[in-house]
């Protein structure tokens, strides 16, 4: 029985959300995020930040490499070309000011 303020539906109306498609997984911990997984649809525009000033944003995320190479829907060279990418901005934003 769906209680005040609850809507209850099946699976079936599931649908992929594409403003969705760079979401990471992370988990919260002490000393920033642990990446946990990334999405096969990972863009680099995703990772460029599409803007430098969330940068810094970014640089507090640990296991990005870890998270890309377990994918297992991506292919060598997009994990390559991910993982370069990634560190390219990680060192960037960590070079910002506090």
């Amino acid at each position: 029985m769906e209680r005040e303020h609850e809507t209850y539906m099946t699976y079936d109306r599931l649908v992929p959300d594409y403003m969705l498609k760079n979401e990471m997984c992370v988990k919260r911990e002490d000393d920033g995020y642990k990446v946990i997984s990334v999405p096969p649809t990972l863009e680099i525009t995703h990772l460029s930040m599409m803007h430098p000033s969330l940068a810094k944003i970014y640089s507090y995320f640990r296991d990005m490499n870890i998270a890309i190479r377990n994918n297992k829907y991506l292919s060598n060279e997009q994990e390559e070309f991910l993982i370069r990418r990634w560190q390219y901005w990680y060192n960037w934003a960590k070079e910002l000011p506090p």
